[in-house]
């Protein structure tokens, strides 16, 4: 609530598709995945433009896309010139599942070619990393559990670099 006198110009409204899409725990998942393919069964979207007939492609793209439409629709009411300066759009995902095949990597070089370079649309990138509590003891120190944190976090650093470098060109 502002009172209607509108957003304190000092202040950045930052936007994310859901949470953990990604995560086929979560019914936004499952609800993604279904919305993806009644989208592409309809005839005409985008999220197939390249003949690609895999459905969790289409989710992962869903989920960009949405990402996209909902900081367009902020930038109508905002207006030109609000997009990465008032609205923020962050681009979020599980990093740890990152290779030659990433579903990141697939999902902003798919966004590239159809809409433009990602950086254009888009104020950061968020990853969700997570790590494996595996044989800690009931003696296992704090120092020893946020080291494991970190190791995990380091290790998908060098995929981060790679989606960035896509969402940049």
């Amino acid at each position: 609530f502002t009172g209607n006198v509108g957003l304190n110009p000092g202040l950045h409204i930052y936007l994310e598709h859901s949470n953990e899409v990604w995560n086929s725990s979560f019914l936004q998942y499952t609800w993604n995945l279904l919305a993806a393919e009644d989208e592409v069964g309809k005839g005409g979207s985008v999220l197939n433009n390249d003949g690609d007939t895999n459905q969790y492609d289409w989710a992962y793209r869903r989920h960009i896309k949405r990402l996209y439409e909902i900081a367009q629709i902020f930038q109508s009411v905002f207006g030109s010139g609000s997009l990465n300066t008032t609205i923020r759009p962050v681009y979020t995902w599980w990093q740890l599942d990152e290779g030659s095949g990433s579903n990141a990597a697939n999902a902003l070089a798919w966004f590239k070619n159809t809409y433009g370079p990602p950086s254009n649309y888009f104020y950061a990138m968020a990853q969700g990393d997570y790590f494996t509590a595996a044989n800690y003891a009931n003696d296992t120190t704090i120092p020893e559990v946020l080291s494991d944190m970190q190791a995990t976090s380091n290790a998908s650093v060098t995929y981060v670099q790679k989606n960035l470098a896509t969402a940049q060109q």
